[in-house]
């Protein structure tokens, strides 16, 4: 349980917008709590499509293991299946 493996007071909240620092921060929270999957959704700024990137936690950090623009699928960790990113667009609205 992530409660267990991280302190309270390593959380915190923000109601701004989201930068790198925060994803790394919550990438480097996931590791600590040693959460075996971490799958990154990047959007481009210019035409909003989403790139999927899927890493596994390796030894304190992960390494990407795989990477999915649209119309490309990408397979995920047994029993999830595969995850074309275009799919996100579609219930996007």
């Amino acid at each position: 349980m992530i409660a267990e493996a991280v302190p309270y007071e390593d959380f915190w909240f923000h109601d701004g917008p989201w930068t790198e620092e925060d994803g790394v921060y919550k990438n480097h929270l996931y590791s600590v709590a040693r959460i075996p999957w971490y799958l990154l959704v990047e959007v481009d700024e210019d035409d909003e499509r989403p790139t999927l990137i899927l890493q596994r936690l390796g030894s304190g950090h992960y390494d990407e293991v795989a990477r999915a623009v649209c119309g490309e699928t990408l397979q995920l960790p047994d029993p999830l299946g595969e995850i074309d990113p275009a799919d996100l667009l579609k219930r996007r609205r």
